[in-house]
């Protein structure tokens, strides 16, 4: 039987919106301070562009969904536009997952335990890796030590006066530049990156589901930067370690070093599922490679500077998407749950987004699709003789 996430599997919107709320919780600490970097304060005029791009996205999966039942994203575009074009939203997903659980893994280390982040990292990866593939579900104590602990951290940096430098720095990583705009948008959408989670229960649901967690890495974003201030964040390998350390809320940190560990496995996990499905359903692949994806995962959060996962992620998740809409774009106007033609303008702002990240990102997720393509093709023309 294929490794599975149960709420994927059945489609079940109210078992997964917790689930994609709390992923938007952990990508936005660690999408954070990267959105900034780009953009400063007009980070937040950017969340207005990823929320756009996630609805719409949304939208498209909902109406996929539809037509063709619950489904990963490789499975819908095999559906609508054909094995060559499925090859590659596979991989592009597949390598997506697999990056951005090492990014997440990367960034709970440096708040664990700052002498061996690294290793903290490998850690969580395994955890998480060992819950998938064992099919077991994290406890719900896990998932209240999280909420508390973001709640009050976040509490914190709202309700204590910030001391933050004065006088505008320019030209700094985190200085206010609205040039910075669609990369920081582009960032934040690692927060919003599980859309596909919520699209089984109709387009009211999912579409709270996005506003929701909008509305989460919106709070995030806007403690961490209230309290840090633009550079200082920029620059913060554990926002939320700083910034409690900066509203005098250092006596909390046992309690942010367990909350985080428990965020990152239980944002790790499905990303690691979800990986793994589409593995499994792709006859090019071997399957059930459950191990191997959580092993390449362990080497992400192992290797790869953070900041640099983080715009590799969204920029090869972004790309993933783009082909889910493309899909989507094929669907009439009866086939369509709305007037507004979601995939041609999901399509087209995911692309926009995805370019606008990271050049040496685009570079590098261009090779990892373009070496993926070939170990597809070549796969498949064995599988024929």
């Amino acid at each position: 039987m294929p490794v599975t996430d149960l709420g994927q599997a059945t489609g079940t919107t109210s078992v997964m919106v917790p689930g994609f709320l709390l992923g938007a919780l952990a990508a936005a600490t660690l999408a954070a301070s990267g959105a900034v970097a780009e953009a400063g304060g007009w980070a937040l005029a950017g969340l207005a562009i990823t929320a756009l791009a996630a609805g719409l996205t949304a939208a498209s999966l909902v109406d996929l969904t539809a037509i063709n039942g619950p489904m990963s994203g490789y499975a819908h575009v095999n559906a609508t536009r054909g094995a060559w074009a499925a090859r590659f939203t596979g991989v592009l997903g597949v390598a997506g997952r697999i990056v951005a659980a090492g990014a997440l893994a990367a960034f709970a280390g440096p708040a664990v335990l700052p002498s061996a982040p690294r290793v903290v990292s490998v850690v969580i990866v395994v955890l998480a890796g060992a819950l998938v593939i064992a099919r077991v579900r994290p406890p719900a104590w896990a998932l209240y030590v999280v909420i508390v602990t973001v709640g009050l951290v976040v509490a914190t940096c709202l309700l204590i006066v910030p001391v933050v430098p004065g006088g505008a720095t320019v030209d700094v990583a985190g200085a206010d530049d609205w040039r910075g705009t669609a990369a920081a948008a582009g960032v934040l959408f690692l927060g919003l990156a599980g859309v596909e989670r919520v699209s089984g229960g109709g387009m009211g649901r999912a579409l709270g589901a996005v506003a929701c967690g909008v509305a989460v890495v919106g709070v995030v974003v806007f403690a961490l930067f209230r309290q840090l201030g633009g550079p200082r964040m920029a620059v913060s390998p554990a926002p939320l370690r700083d910034a409690l350390a900066a509203a005098d809320g250092a006596a909390l940190t046992p309690l942010l070093v367990v909350g985080v560990a428990a965020l990152a496995v239980l944002a790790v996990r499905p990303l690691l599922a979800d990986a793994a499905r589409v593995v499994d359903e792709m006859p090019e692949l071997p399957s059930r490679a459950a191990v191997a994806v959580v092993a390449a995962a362990a080497l992400a959060a192992l290797l790869l500077p953070p900041a640099f996962a983080v715009t590799l992620a969204v920029t090869l998740l972004l790309a993933y998407y783009a082909m889910v809409n493309s899909a989507a774009r094929l669907l009439v106007r009866s086939e369509r749950s709305s007037w507004v033609r979601s995939g041609c303008c999901g399509l087209a702002l995911c692309v926009v987004l995805s370019v606008n990240v990271s050049v040496p990102a685009l570079l590098v997720g261009a090779g990892v699709l373009a070496i993926g393509g070939i170990a597809c093709w070549a796969s498949s023309h064995r599988h024929i003789e």
